[in-house]
């Protein structure tokens, strides 16, 4: 209710000013002012605090998996940080020193182009966006991580007993088999700033994360990435919610009959919704 009092007094107040034009043109300024903001206050809330992703790839089974749509709380991390066993939406470090791309299509590629416009951003291609990743913080700034025999140990910062990491949420095939590279189980976790040692010290302000599904994930292991560890101001925010299953449809000849379709078919889909905790993976016992 407050939210449509505030559109109103913004829309009276400007349409006061035209106080002097017909009854019929101030109607319309007045149902175009509506919209305006209305596309305003959607692209704050997309932008700032509610954020849809859809997972792709297998890398974070069986806690998702492709396709489904996830809701990623990004006001919180704001307020309290992060924290062990958060599963985090970021922008990946670079590869060879390049920034990674995606395009995006459908419903994600429009806001895309509506946020464009109305934020007057100039892009020349609004759905060419930065590639993320989402995986699971595993350790934070200042821990010590050591990944050896299969198995992750993080000595917290300012103590000296590690501790292993737990993995009883994860699938049988990925437990004892934490490895770097992900294959091969006898190597160890060896910074190049650190060579000769098996471990690595997360550095201030960055984050060391990994994949549920760990034989196939890249990951802070990943020797793509020019750093092994995610920075602070590249996660986009915390998975909080899977809120849409997708489920498939079938194809009706064309775009308009498809995405009817599939709109009908949203809220058998939100029958799977399902939320995601924090999970101390640090603890002994779930």
């Amino acid at each position: 209710m407050h939210f449509f009092s505030f559109i109103q007094s913004v829309t009276q107040s400007v349409k006061s000013s035209f106080v002097k034009l017909p009854q019929w043109a101030q109607i319309w300024i007045g149902g175009i002012l509506n919209i305006i903001v209305v596309v305003y206050v959607f692209i704050a809330i997309r932008t700032f605090i509610f954020l849809p992703y859809t997972i792709k790839g297998i890398s974070m089974e069986s806690t998702f998996h492709e396709g489904e749509v996830i809701y990623v709380d990004r006001l919180s991390p704001v307020i309290s940080g992060f924290d062990y066993g958060q599963v985090i939406v970021f922008v990946p470090p670079t590869q060879h020193g390049k920034t990674a791309t995606i395009e995006e299509t459908g419903l994600m590629c429009l806001f895309e182009k509506t946020k464009n416009i109305f934020l007057f951003q100039g892009k020349k291609d609004p759905c060419r966006v930065k590639e993320t990743y989402i995986k699971r913080i595993i350790a934070l700034p200042g821990d010590t991580v050591e990944v050896k025999n299969g198995h992750v140990f993080v000595t917290k910062k300012g103590e000296k007993q590690p501790i292993q990491v737990r993995e009883d949420f994860l699938l049988e095939k990925n437990r004892n088999k934490t490895c770097v590279p992900a294959q091969k189980c006898s190597g160890l976790f060896v910074l190049a700033s650190e060579a000769g040692k098996s471990f690595g010290v997360v550095p201030e302000g960055k984050y060391f994360v990994l994949g549920d599904n760990r034989v196939n994930s890249s990951d802070s292991r990943a020797n793509a990435w020019d750093t092994p560890f995610v920075a602070e101001e590249n996660i986009i925010g915390i998975v909080r919610a899977v809120y849409l299953s997708p489920k498939p449809v079938a194809d009706h000849g064309s775009f308009l009959a498809n995405y009817w379709a599939a709109i009908k078919n949203i809220p058998e889909s939100f029958k799977d919704i399902r939320f995601i905790g924090d999970n101390d993976i640090l603890e002994k016992e779930l």
